[in-house]
Formats: structure tokens, sequence, C-alpha cells
């Protein structure tokens, strides 16, 4: 009474029995023993965020293994032919950040089916930070797509501006940056008061086949030079 939301009062939980079974169909949940001593509210109150500052519990953790598949880029050439036509005036300089290869990219991952491509084939892709070009693991046809999309653009020539790349191995992941609390990782971007920009979001599919590729742009992207650099995903 009182609260618009409901407010919660208790919280329960279960353990497993058999911790060691593999397979999670086999598991087994049943009341926790007595001498339990992990408390649901504390857990409840770590996954909400834990207040004034932000930190993660992890109970336990299980690795699934998957077999290696090729991971390949499509990165937009920087020859005097493309940043002369297609890629011209780019931002900064660098054809990553053309309007052409944003709304590519957008389209790629947000309306596949307007370029001929599966959902399995859209989630095959993404990008990385602020990079506009897509990143695949597994089956894909980013080359055929991209065809697709210069003519719905009544763009003529262009195949040869998006180079095919090979990547032997996996990305390096970037460390993290230092902290004056050995051992954790800082906040970002930091707290404050003030808005930051669109960050690790869930963008509804609907949504953007209701506003349009380019709506969706400008709202992501919040007039940025650099396009799309909202790090986000498409449900």
């Amino acid at each position: 009474e009182g609260f618009i939301v409901p407010k919660t009062i208790a919280v329960t939980g279960l353990c497993r029995t058999n911790p060691e079974e593999q397979d999670e169909e086999e598991w087994i949940w049943e009341d926790c023993p007595d001498d339990f001593d992990v408390d649901f509210m504390d857990l409840w109150y770590a996954v909400r965020g834990g207040g004034g500052g932000t930190y993660g519990v992890v109970l336990s953790m299980h690795l699934q293994l998957h077999d290696a598949v090729p991971l390949v880029d499509y990165q937009p050439s920087s020859s005097e032919e493309c940043l002369a036509t297609l890629f011209k005036d780019p931002p900064l300089g660098n054809p990553d950040f053309h309007p052409i290869m944003v709304e590519f990219m957008a389209t790629y991952v947000m309306t596949p089916s307007v370029l001929n491509v599966t959902e399995d084939e859209s989630r095959a892709c993404g990008a990385t930070g602020s990079m506009n070009y897509p990143t695949c693991y597994g089956e894909e046809n980013v080359s055929q797509s991209w065809m697709t999309f210069l003519a719905m653009k009544n763009i003529t020539g262009g195949a040869d501006c998006l180079v095919r790349r090979e990547i032997d191995g996996f990305p390096v992941a970037a460390n993290a940056p230092g902290t004056r609390f050995e051992g954790q990782i800082p906040d970002s971007p930091q707290p404050g008061f003030s808005a930051g920009p669109l960050d690790g979001i869930l963008i509804p599919r609907s949504w953007v086949q209701k506003v349009g590729v380019q709506k969706a742009i400008d709202v992501i992207g919040q007039g940025s030079l650099y396009g799309v650099t909202a790090e986000f995903a498409i449900v």
C-alpha cells in the first residue's frame, strides 16, 4: 500500500542437490539444507545492482564449448576510387563512419529481410565499439547483401568498396582500464547526474520496422559523427 509498483518483501530460493551433474535437464532443485549459509535477500539485492555502487556476485560458472567457426570482417575500402566516389568526404576522414556504411550496417542487423538476409545470418554478425562494418562468425552472406543494398540505393559500382578479410584466430579482448580499487573494474561511464549516451540497450525489432532504419539510426546515434556508436542488441 502506498507504492506505485509492488514492493518485494521476501525472497526465497532452491538449491541444486546434484551439483556434479553436467546435464542441465537432469538438475534437481529442492529446499536448501539447514546449514545453507547464503541469504537469498542479499542475492536479490546484489542482482538488482546493490545500491550506490555496482558489483556482481558469481556463485558458480558453467562453460559450454563450441566448435570453432570462421571469423571474417568486411571493411570499407580506403582506395582512391572508393574515397572519391562511394565514401566521399567521410567524417574524420574514416570511411567506417560514412553514412553509407552506417546505414548498411544498421539495415543488416535491424531489418535483414530487406537485404534477403536470414535472421541467423544477421545474428552471426555484429560490430564492436564505433566501427560500422560487420564482423561475422560462421555462415553469412554480407557480400551479396552489400550488392542488394547498393541496388536499393540506386548506386552503381561500389562492389569492390567492401573488402572481405579472414581473421586468423579470435579477437583479443581489450584490457580493462586501471582503477584505484585493485581487482575491480571501474564503472563506465562513471555514475553522474547528467545523461549519458544510449549504451548497452535492447532494441525491439518491431520498433525499428515501425519507425524505419534511418529514424532508428538518428535515435541511437544521437547525431554522433560516428553513426550508430551505441552498444545494442536487436530483440
